[in-house]
Order: C-alpha cells, then structure tokens, then sequence
C-alpha cells in the first residue's frame, strides 16, 4: 500500500512518530521531528493558509482524509 502525495504537496514535514512509515508514502519526507506532536490550532492554521490560496471547495464535496483508514486486518485479510 502506499498513498499518493496532494496536488502541490509533494515534499512534507514530518509531525509526531507516525512518520517511521514515510516508505509507504510516495511523498518526499525532506524532515522529521518525531518528538513534536501536532494541535488542533497548528491543523487550523494550516487550514486557513490552504483556504486563502483557493483550495477550499463546497461543503457537499469535502472528503476528510484518514491516515489511519485502516489500522488492522480482518480474519480473510490475515
């Protein structure tokens, strides 16, 4: 499995200890801080940066995005 960056964010920083599965990413990793743990206001920030640069679209379109979408097998999987 591996996740294919964002339109326009093909190198990140990394935030917290999930990074330690940046290979499965197709995105570049260019630095990690694994002892740094992102808050709801650094996401709200980022969030109003994304929006004033026209990345916003209508409510009945938005899709959250779920890192951890799947964290475990079912019976048939394993």
């Amino acid at each position: 499995m591996s996740f294919e960056p964002l339109h326009g964010y093909e190198n990140w920083l990394g935030m917290g200890t999930g990074w330690q599965f940046e290979d499965l990413l197709a995105a570049k990793v260019v630095k990690c801080f694994p002892e740094a743990y992102p808050r709801a206001a650094d996401i709200a920030i980022l969030a109003a940066a994304d929006f004033n640069e026209g990345f916003a679209v209508p409510a009945e379109q938005a899709r959250p995005v779920y890192l951890r979408d799947k964290v475990a097998l079912k019976k048939s999987e394993r």
